[in-house]
């Protein structure tokens, strides 16, 4: 997974964007600051995601890679 940071203004001029290429993300707005949501996609489309940044012209977006963390659950049960 990839993420994104776009300002607010400028989400839905993503969203156009992203649809026009068939693009999946998904938006995660913080509480604390909302001016700036951040775009999360799957690393294989990072590339797109960067073209369309490109094309809107915005420069200062910062992107960080994350990681799926499962965790696996003990059953709680002990032999005897």
């Amino acid at each position: 997974m990839k993420f994104f940071t776009i300002p607010h203004d400028r989400l839905r001029e993503f969203a156009g964007e992203a649809k026009s290429r068939g693009l999946l993300y998904v938006v995660i707005r913080d509480k604390k600051n909302p001016q700036f949501p951040e775009i999360m996609v799957f690393a294989d489309d990072a590339a797109k995601v960067n073209r369309v940044l490109d094309k809107m012209n915005l420069d200062f977006v910062k992107s960080e890679a994350g990681e799926r963390l499962w965790n696996k659950r003990q059953s709680g049960k002990e032999s005897v």
